[in-house]
């Protein structure tokens, strides 16, 4: 499969993968003014079968809060990747995408360096808040974000070497955004063998489906499409804040056309939904989705607000994370604790 970028199709693609951001990723306005930015776009798709078995992928990521504008990295990337195949002695034939919600920031990366992009993500198709919420660390495969290039808004580039647990990292590259003074750092790393993706089965086409959900702009066609196990067609009530873990998270009071009370508590991409007697009605792994219903994209749980129409659709996991094991991992035994903002 391939799948030709110019700046139409990009803005289709990532129209459609809003849809599965579970009220995270990069803002749908912040990645159309980056793309906006791209002079003469055009990157592609492959599937996995079409990259060399003996190259390498590797993920580009922005970490940071996502209500700031996306960092520069036309003067920074070619040196982070010069750094990145010198470290590791591998040569890198494509990017990925390390959850959905990034995808601007993926296109922009393989733009500047004229690599294809790889129809493929880590996480299953949604957007996750920790990045050892992945389906290596779920199927107990070998894998490292390390050895990773990292950088600042300030110009500056830091290698991080050697084999570094997901914990280890998730902490320093959280310090690491303290260096930006916009709070967000650039990074390139997840050095992944093709002839392995391949060999596991581990192909998503998570882009590809994007781009076929961003030509869709009825609401009807889309839950058509979707098969959710609940629909909820709701308004916006009330909305609070509350910090936890170091992330900023909310709770959205929200009324149907019933007078019929619901909750969504939010922190990040981690999502429960109750109602009005704080029963649980759908709760991550489940993939909740904040849809706006007229404009049939995703919607961001930070910038919810009161009077806002919202369609919440809750569709299963992948068909890989449809395990008892990914309780543990991303499920209510890790994240019941946010319940406690209740």
């Amino acid at each position: 499969m391939k799948l030709f970028i110019n700046q139409s199709s990009a803005e289709q693609l990532i129209k459609g993968a809003s849809l599965f951001t579970t009220g995270g990723g990069v803002p749908l306005s912040d990645q159309k003014l980056t793309l906006s930015k791209i002079k003469n776009l055009k990157t592609r798709v492959f599937s996995l079968d079409l990259f060399p078995k003996t190259g390498y992928l590797c993920t580009a990521a922005e970490l940071g809060p996502t209500d700031v504008p996306p960092l520069k990295k036309d003067h920074l990337i070619k040196k982070m990747l010069d750094l990145l195949t010198k470290t590791t002695g591998k040569k890198v034939v494509g990017l990925y995408p390390p959850e959905i919600g990034q995808e601007s920031v993926v296109i922009e990366s393989a733009s500047l360096l004229n690599l294809p992009i790889a129809d493929f993500d880590p996480v299953g198709f949604r957007a996750v808040p920790f990045i050892d919420i992945n389906v290596f660390n779920l199927k107990k495969l070998p894998f490292s974000y390390t050895p990773m290039a990292v950088a600042s808004d300030k110009g500056e580039i830091f290698l991080i070497d050697g084999r570094v647990s997901y914990e280890r990292l998730e902490t320093i590259l959280r310090k690491m955004t303290e260096y930006s003074k916009s709070g967000v750092v650039f990074l390139l790393g997840g050095l992944l063998s093709v002839n392995n993706l391949i060999k596991n089965r581990l192909e998503t086409n998570s882009l590809s489906r994007a781009y076929d959900f961003g030509r869709i702009n009825s609401l009807t066609d889309l839950l058509k499409q979707l098969n959710p196990v609940l629909t909820l067609n709701a308004t916006v009530i009330k909305k609070s804040e509350f910090k936890q873990q170091g992330f900023l998270g909310e709770v959205i009071n929200l009324t149907d056309n019933n007078k019929r009370k619901y909750k969504l508590v939010i922190l990040n991409e981690t999502i429960f939904l109750l109602d009005a007697n704080k029963k649980i009605l759908a709760q991550v792994p489940q993939r909740i989705l904040l849809i706006d219903p007229v404009k049939i994209q995703g919607l961001s749980g930070v910038f919810l607000a009161r009077g806002q129409k919202i369609c919440v659709a809750v569709i299963p996991p992948e068909k890989q994370w449809q395990t008892p094991k990914v309780n543990e991992l991303f499920g209510k035994d890790r994240f019941s604790f946010i319940l406690k903002n209740l």
